[in-house]
This record gives C-alpha cells, structure tokens and sequence, in this order.
C-alpha cells in the first residue's frame, strides 16, 4: 500500500471484520517507511496474518496528492498508489454471494411495472446480504430500485453512491449491501417502472440480465434459520379504477362536500400534507396534477398509510397527458381503503407550476396539486 499518511485528514487504508469497526490492519507512519519524494509518502509492503471470516478492505484519498494530481514530488512507484493484496497461504478470495448459501428471497428478471415485497421475520440479531440491480440515474433518481423497511422506516435505500455500475447503460446499477437485522418483521421491496427492465431493454442491457430485480442471502448458512419468510409476491394495490386515456377521467368530480383533503393552484418550492381518518372499508377518487418527466418527478402527490407505508403515489406510468407540456401528468382514479388514518401530500420544484408555466400551461392549471374525495 502506497499512500499520504499524515497527523490529521490524509489518506486511509485498512482491513477491518465485517461489521466491526475497530481495524485488524491499518496503514500507519509508524509501520510504514518513506516512500520516495514527498516525506509524506508511504509504503507498506508486509504479510498480514487473518483468521478465518469477511473481510472489508477501505482505501479513501483526501482530495490533493494523488495519482494525476501530484501537489508535491509523487513517490518512487506513482502507478501504485493505493492497496494491491496478494493471498500468500490459505483461500482467500473476492466475496461473491452467489456462489454461497441460497438466497432466502429471490426476485429476479424482473419486468416493467413491478411492485413485489417479501415479508420476512428475524428471530435474533442476524446480517444478511442484500444484492439489488435496477436503474438509477444521477442524483436521487431512482426508476427501478429495492429498499427494506420497518415499521414504516426505511433502514436500506439502494442508491447511486453506493452502487456500481451493471454493465451496458449508465443507468444500470448494482449494489450489495451488508445489513444488520434486529429481531422483528421486515419488508423487502423491489418497484419498477415502465420502460427498461428484462424482456424490454429500451437501451443497452447490464451484463446479466436475470439479475434485475433483488435477492436476500444469508452471510453464512447459519444465519438463514434465524429468518422466516412469511410472504412474497406481486404487491396487493390499493387502485381499483383508472382513467387510461388523456382528458378522460372516471366520472364527474364528486362535490366539494365529499372532499377529504385539497390543495390545488400551488406555486413553486410548496411542500402540503394533510390527514384524513376512516371508519370503515370506503373507496376514495384522487385527482393530481403536476410534473413528471421521463427522467424524474418534480411536482407530485402520494398517499401514505399511518404505519408510513406509501400506498400510492403519482409515476409517469400512472398518468396521463394533462395538456399543454408534455411535463404536465394527471392521475385521476379510485383507490378502496381498510379503517385506519392516512396522511396525503403534494410537493413542487422551483420552477414550471400554477402562475409559473412558461406558456406550457395544463388544460385545467389551477388543479395544479392534489384533492382526494370520499366515495360513498
């Protein structure tokens, strides 16, 4: 390992157990000898005795000196800064889960307009190893992808920091992900939308296709009696009715007595939510208009349930042309709700909403926002 090793805020290299954070190895000035040039130029070049088990490798550059960008003389071996590791005796090779235990939950070769959860229960403090392969882009966006949560908190996102790419497209991506599981019931989700995905590439595929979507493995083979999957599948949805065609709706609007919760003709960077309590089974028509691209969603409406759940939200696959822009989406349908509180919410961007369209105007702007009406 080559590196700058200084007092404070240089660069770091070390081997850690899995899931422990105090270091088996790390490079220090103390083990390390003067690597040519710079004083602060390292080298360590040593065998390293491990037991048995997993192994985290971490190698983090401060933001100067470093290879293609020298702030002072770079070392004797310039090519090789970083960590190379060579096994000496022993099998030690690269973790790969899918030469391991079987996978406890396995949803694969996933296709267009998914929405697949698997339900499981963990008995005792146990980790487990999520792999996931979807399409993200950059920033936070996010068209196919896996998360896990608890009680209505999500303890695992994928995203584009922590995954890598697949192959083919840039948006493919695939992250593997060491989660730690307290004893309690879990839900793994995978969603995805309606382009690219396997049996539908619209661009250019990763390089193992039968791997879109996500799998739960166990570390070890011990580790999968500690879980129980109680179910997994296609997602139940709340949506029973739609309208499918643009400028379309499923019926005359309800009148504004039925009306559980509205926020309309709102402008930018405006972020409502409101909650709403039924008694009983009861069917419920939303009505939102906002803006969703291909590529993201920037105004829009969700649903959730009072555990956090999200039982709907508006998607591009979801809506229809409003007019107008081609940005401008509207979703208009009826979902059955069970007994319980629910909590709605629309959100806007800075810029292209009520009094801001730019000429791109809606056939109806000031529904711009979301209301959802009681069905009787």
């Amino acid at each position: 390992a080559i590196a700058e090793i200084c007092v404070r805020e240089c660069d770091v290299a070390r081997i850690s157990r899995l899931g422990r954070e105090e270091a088996v190895w790390e490079m220090t000035r103390e083990n390390t000898q003067h690597a040519g040039g710079m004083q602060r130029n390292r080298v360590f070049d040593d065998g390293v005795t491990l037991e048995p088990g997993i192994y985290d490798v971490l190698v983090e550059t401060d933001r100067s000196h470093a290879a293609r960008s020298w702030r002072a003389n770079p070392p004797y071996d310039p090519l090789g800064w970083g960590l190379r590791l060579f096994p000496v005796s022993g099998a030690v090779g690269e973790y790969d889960p899918w030469v391991g235990p079987e996978p406890l939950v396995a949803f694969g070769e996933v296709g267009n307009d998914a929405d697949l959860e698997a339900v499981f229960e963990v008995s005792e403090t146990t980790r487990l190893v999520v792999v996931a392969t979807g399409e993200v882009g950059s920033g936070d966006t996010v068209y196919d992808y896996a998360w896990i949560e608890s009680e209505g908190e999500k303890i695992w996102t994928m995203s584009v920091d922590a995954s890598e790419p697949a192959g083919g497209d840039k948006t493919n991506r695939s992250e593997t992900a060491f989660v730690t599981f307290e004893p309690g019931t879990y839900s793994l989700r995978y969603v995805s939308d309606g382009s690219h995905a396997f049996g539908d590439w619209r661009r250019t595929r990763p390089t193992v296709p039968t791997r879109w979507g996500v799998t739960l493995f166990p570390m070890e083979a011990a580790d999968g009696s500690r879980v129980t999957v109680i179910s997994q599948g296609r997602r139940e949805t709340a949506v029973v009715e739609e309208a499918l065609e643009s400028g379309v709706g499923v019926g005359p609007l309800p009148s504004e007595d039925a009306l559980l919760f509205g926020a309309t003709r709102l402008g930018n960077d405006v972020e409502k939510e409101g909650r709403f309590s039924l008694s009983e089974k009861t069917r419920v028509r939303i009505v939102a208009v906002g803006e969703l691209s291909e590529s993201g969603r920037y105004d829009y409406g969700w649903l959730d349930g009072a555990d956090g759940d999200r039982i709907w939200e508006m998607t591009r696959r979801n809506t229809q042309p409003a007019g107008g822009n081609d940005i401008n989406r509207r979703f208009d349908g009826i979902l059955e709700l069970d007994p319980g509180e629910y909590e709605v919410g629309f959100k806007t961007d800075f810029s292209h909403s009520f009094g801001d369209f730019g000429g791109g105007d809606p056939r109806n702007p000031q529904a711009w926002g979301i209301r959802v009406f009681r069905l009787d």
